[in-house]
């Protein structure tokens, strides 16, 4: 029986054994509020590859949702990246926000909205069209502003700035 707390978690009356089994009680789990117990069993499913279960796993965690051992934000990179790495379009996206909003890394948000766009999956996505309009924006955005600062570095290589006065 897959227990926790004392409680008994079936599937149609039996055990779990597939990464997706685990994965539809670790969601009941997470939407019921029994985070503890979404843990254990998106864990599993995880380890069993169910990407659904990785992009769950690093919502909990960004939510705060999940006891951390180190930064939220870490442990959600970690589960977001197992799923990025098995192509799943949603993480590539989560990812590529992460890394536009809280590290302000354009270079990498950029690599990752990319993949997000280049990845066929995306069309069949529940957030396909989202992800497609919100990754060709910020790709824009991003080319435009280092853009901008590829005039300004040229503008002061030509015109140098004025070095800055101190007045004592």
């Amino acid at each position: 029986m897959a227990q926790f707390a004392g409680v008994n978690y079936t599937v149609d009356g039996r055990e779990p054994v597939t990464a997706e089994e685990f994965g539809v009680i670790g969601a009941h789990c997470a939407n019921t509020e029994q985070y503890d117990a979404a843990a254990v069993f998106l864990g599993r499913a995880e380890e069993l590859g169910d990407q659904e279960a990785m992009v769950r796993l690093g919502d909990l965690y960004l939510d705060g949702l999940l006891r951390c051992t180190r930064a939220p934000l870490e442990h959600a990179l970690e589960h977001l990246t197992y799923a990025s790495n098995l192509g799943h379009p949603y993480a590539q996206f989560r990812i590529a926000e992460l890394y536009r909003t809280y590290y302000r890394d354009d270079a990498t948000a950029a690599r990752f909205y990319q993949a997000c766009l280049a990845n066929p999956r995306r069309a069949s996505h529940t957030l396909g069209r989202l992800m497609t309009s919100v990754s060709e924006q910020q790709l824009g955005s991003i080319g435009f502003y280092q853009q901008l600062r590829r005039n300004q570095a040229r503008r002061d290589a030509v015109n140098p700035p004025p070095p800055p006065t101190y007045n004592y």
